[in-house]
């Protein structure tokens, strides 16, 4: 769909992932250059409220040298998997079925990916992937009488990548488990360590002997929260405190800066070697976890662009 409606003149908004496959992915950018086309995922877990704090401190200094992160999407998912009235024909559920890697990348990976500058002075260089074994899913099929019993895709999939300029990232895939809900979000830098669910702050001051301890105190975090929040949050807390409003505000964020920068003319804040780069992840988990979990190689859809330093786009606050 987004070829076709690239192909036609239009300029795309896709949901997550934009593809599932390292031939669509190229597809999709070549057809982009070519009809110069935008082409953005909707992965509006980059336009919440916490990863948008995270990402301006970063930006003001407080993180130090950013190092290492970590993401995941982890949320049971059993009843929507199972239960007929979820989703079409049980679609999502027959991706388990034969496949075994990380199949939802972007929640996690897309918001730490701006932390990095991904694209933007730095990219990913290869990963390795890692699978346990399948059991919580098969546990649930059987308690339920599914036609659905047999699942190739493990109940925790673990993926680590490194960067060109050397730092780290975790990204972790579980459907299948009884847990509360969970993106990780952590970020890690030489000056200061964020851990999400619940969100956490530590700020690395030797001077006050807290070496590592201790999380900042309520008071202490607010007071980080105040002065760092994103100014974009800020001038739109209004109408993200409407009820009407998904997901905690960041739909409404993610669509007012869609159209924004649209309508102003000016590159979108994900665009589309973001959206290639974070669902490519996906294919090339499977290929990794196939292969007793060994060392891949990941591709640069950007064909060098990636070198060029320059801040997130959504640090903008049109």
């Amino acid at each position: 769909m987004s070829i076709y409606g690239m192909e036609h003149g239009k300029h795309i908004a896709c949901e997550v992932p934009i593809a599932y496959t390292l031939e669509d992915c190229w597809k999709i950018i070549e057809v982009s250059e070519r009809t110069q086309k935008h082409c953005m995922m909707l992965e509006n877990c980059c336009f919440n409220g916490e990863e948008l704090w995270i990402l301006n401190m970063i930006d003001q200094g407080v993180f130090g040298e950013v190092n290492h992160a970590e993401g995941a999407y982890i949320h049971d998912l059993r009843k929507h998997l199972l239960d007929e009235k979820y989703y079409e024909d049980q679609w999502r559920i027959k991706h388990h079925q034969n496949r075994n890697g990380n199949f939802y990348t972007t929640h996690g990976l897309g918001p730490v990916s701006f932390y990095m500058d991904i694209g933007r002075g730095d990219t990913y260089d290869h990963l390795v992937s890692m699978s346990s074994k399948e059991r919580s899913l098969s546990l649930a099929a059987k308690a339920h009488d599914s036609k659905f019993q047999n699942f190739a895709c493990g109940d925790m999939n673990t993926t680590l990548i490194k960067t060109k300029l050397g730092k780290s990232i975790m990204l972790q895939f579980d459907v299948h488990t009884g847990r509360p809900y969970s993106r990780l979000n952590t970020i890690t830098g030489t000056k200061a360590v964020h851990q999400g669910y619940p969100s956490k702050l530590f700020i690395n001051e030797p001077e006050l002997k807290y070496w590592g301890h201790n999380w900042l105190k309520d008071e202490e975090y607010k007071a980080y929260r105040e002065k760092y929040d994103h100014p974009l949050w800020d001038k739109l807390k209004q109408q993200i405190s409407d009820k009407s409003v998904g997901h905690g505000g960041m739909d409404f964020v993610m669509i007012y800066r869609l159209i924004r920068c649209l309508n102003q003319g000016i590159p979108l804040d994900i665009n589309v070697y973001d959206s290639v780069l974070w669902s490519a992840i996906t294919p090339l988990s499977e290929t990794s976890v196939a292969n007793n979990s060994t060392s891949i190689t990941i591709p640069d859809f950007t064909g060098g662009t990636w070198k060029t330093k320059r801040k997130a786009e959504v640090l903008r606050t049109i």
